[in-house]
């Protein structure tokens, strides 16, 4: 609970406030005019840690704007930040190909967000991607047809944890697109066209000139269809790019007549 007390004194109530906490969550309250010297009482609806709470007058009496003498937080105590790292993520997972992320929350209940190590090594990872509070994450722009290795560490307010105990990698790969089929359709789009290749991952996105492919389905590593939209007339590339951001180019392969 959070329990927020006037100053002594005042014989106006503190109103209507708004209560924001640092895991996102948004708390409304207002007090009791009978009684504006008693505390207002508010109930977090989940549990967990709280880094900072910002409380918000919204609405007092005209002309008079009631302080706030203390702000006191009761229930679960909270684990102290620092007092011992964070224990590890307990798995991690990867997407092959696109290299997606995903892993289990650490148990640790004061982490506030995750980072990953990666590189070309297992012994060398100086690429760093901090993420937020999250359980997946997609790298995007690593180099094709390299093989990268990634650690995933929790952190809380003042320390890094531990890694993951199993070592994960995998092998980016880049898109190749063979052919179009139709090759030409009209202008105002709604052409159903097939796209051959490989290395197709689901999902990527389809580009014919500036617009996007709609309805697109991956139906294999070597098929995609999807729909055209308008385009200005003319010869256009078709470009294929997966979920990393790699991606390959057809030139001059579709024509909106």
């Amino acid at each position: 609970e959070i329990e927020i007390y006037p100053r002594p004194g005042v014989a106006d109530p503190l109103g209507e406030l708004d209560i924001y906490l640092s895991d996102g969550t948004r708390l409304s309250a207002r007090s009791d005019p009978k009684q504006p010297e008693e505390p207002i009482i508010v109930t977090v609806p989940k549990p967990g840690p709280i880094n900072w709470i910002h409380v918000q007058l919204v609405s007092y009496t005209e002309g008079n704007a009631p302080g706030i003498a203390e702000i006191t937080v009761a229930g679960d105590p909270v684990i102290a930040a620092g007092t011992a790292p964070p224990q590890p993520v307990p798995s991690v997972s990867i997407t092959p190909g696109s290299l997606r992320l995903s892993w289990s929350r650490s148990p640790s209940r004061n982490v506030i967000g995750y980072k990953i190590f990666a590189g070309t090594s297992p012994d060398y990872l100086p690429l760093e991607f901090d993420v937020g509070n999250v359980t997946s994450y997609q790298p995007e722009y690593l180099e094709a047809g390299r093989t990268y290795w990634f650690q995933v560490r929790p952190y809380d307010a003042r320390q890094f944890g531990p890694p993951q105990a199993r070592e994960i990698s995998g092998t980016v790969i880049a898109p190749r697109v063979d052919r179009i089929t139709p090759d030409r359709g009209p202008s105002w789009g709604g052409t159903e066209v097939t796209i051959e290749g490989d290395n197709f991952l689901p999902g990527l996105a389809v580009k014919i000139g500036d617009q996007f492919l709609r309805n697109v389905k991956v139906v294999s590593p070597q098929k995609i269809t999807g729909t055209t939209y308008r385009n200005s007339s003319g010869w256009h590339d078709v470009l294929v790019r997966n979920p990393g951001k790699q991606e390959a180019v057809l030139p001059k392969a579709f024509k909106h007549e």
